[in-house]
């Protein structure tokens, strides 16, 4: 993440503003405390203003710069979801994507050189010219995040999937690559969308990047590497992983700290049952074999492998978290697929889409979709795999 060395970016907080007052604050670690006068009720309406100013780092990483973009995610102060559990207060962790957020609308203007193209969350409401800079003005729907990624080396293509306008943005000179990107991703949020329920904004963006870790979704954008811009079939299969979570993470969340696997493991069986529609039955099991269960199996054969479910601290390393979360998360699935049918794992991911989009959902509502589609109760089958430690053979 950090080819130069480590060198963290950070956020300076200047002063806190309550309607029109500014008043007290504290931080501790990555939580803001802002101190109100008075007791703040269910219904009441206040506006917090934060003046911040932030150091973007030379990172590969959400929050970063490379030679060729700025990634500019998780950037401003955000608001703690508040729960049946309380205030989630969970630090950053350098394991998996440790966020939980809920749904709001932005409006964001970025001032730019004006070599620069803009790729970001929503829509571009306007574009215009001041001191020889360009501002570019951006408005959402309900999305739980804005992320923005900033490159004077952008060039685009663009198609349209029903209501929605895709476009790929890739570092000049690949066009090639800029082009399958785009269809990758038009092709996915046809599927999706076909699959799993409307994809509702008018905006998506595949955004390619100086960044080290293969992609990463945002609402209405994804990041994808620019290393994958190239042979392989990576570039597909991360693109698409990452379409899929505009579903699973975006439309309808959950506490990715706590349980990582809710879409973690929907965006990977997500992408196997693409392979499996677009390039038949026979790819769509190697895809699975190959980078799923084989991979999976390897890992089971050279340590004892925790449960899936786990918090985020309790991963040992990052190949602890990708196997059990992404690998085995999705086998699970795909076990579930061979006993209930496609057919009817498809209606319940329908039903647990309709009844939480713009929601965060818990593994406790996948269930109760599940056990409604089917007519059975399923609750232990899935816990015995997101709790169970024993082998593959054995699980099945």
């Amino acid at each position: 993440a950090y080819p130069e060395g480590f060198a963290p970016g950070y956020i300076n907080i200047k002063k806190v503003i309550v309607d029109s007052n500014q008043v007290d604050y504290e931080i501790d670690d990555t939580i803001l405390k802002v101190k109100l006068d008075k007791a703040f009720k269910p219904k009441q309406k206040l506006t917090l203003t934060f003046e911040f100013e932030t150091q973007i780092p030379p990172s590969r990483g959400r929050f970063g710069y490379g030679q060729n973009t700025y990634n500019i995610a998780n950037w401003y102060p955000i608001l703690a979801v508040y729960d049946e559990k309380g205030w989630h207060k969970e630090p950053y962790y350098s394991m998996g994507d440790p966020f939980y957020s809920e749904v709001g609308l932005y409006e964001v203007n970025i001032k730019a050189p004006k070599e620069y193209t803009i790729a970001a969350s929503g829509s571009l409401n306007q574009k215009r010219q001041e001191n020889g800079q360009v501002i570019w003005s951006f408005a959402t729907g309900l999305v739980r995040d804005f992320a923005w990624i900033a490159s004077a080396n952008f060039e685009t293509k663009e198609a349209d999937v029903g209501n929605t306008k895709v476009k790929s943005y890739y570092i000049k000179g690949n066009e090639k690559y800029g082009q399958k990107a785009l269809e990758y991703g038009k092709n996915a949020i046809s599927f999706f969308n076909e699959h799993f329920g409307d994809y509702p904004y008018s905006d998506y963006s595949i955004v390619a990047a100086n960044f080290f870790i293969g992609g990463m979704e945002y609402p209405n954008l994804v990041i994808i590497g620019d290393e994958l811009y190239g042979p392989g079939e990576f570039l597909e299969y991360v693109v698409v992983h990452e379409t899929a979570h505009q579903w699973w993470y975006g439309l309808v969340g959950n506490n990715q700290i706590d349980e990582a696997w809710l879409d973690e493991a929907l965006a990977e069986y997500s992408t196997l049952i693409y392979y499996e529609h677009y390039y038949g039955k026979r790819v769509g099991q190697s895809i699975y074999e190959q980078l799923i269960l084989n991979s999976y199996r390897f890992y089971e054969a050279s340590t004892t492998p925790g449960p899936i479910l786990r918090h985020l601290s309790d991963f040992t390393d990052w190949m602890d978290y990708s196997a059990t979360v992404y690998n085995k998360g999705a086998i699970m699935l795909k076990d579930l697929e061979a006993r209930i049918g496609k057919y009817k794992l498809h209606e319940a991911l329908k039903l647990y889409f309709k009844q939480n989009i713009y929601k965060n959902a818990t593994g406790e509502d996948f269930i109760k979709a599940l056990n409604h589609v089917t007519g059975t109760d399923w609750t232990d089958y899935i816990y015995s795999w997101l709790k169970g430690t024993e082998t593959l053979d054995k699980a099945a």
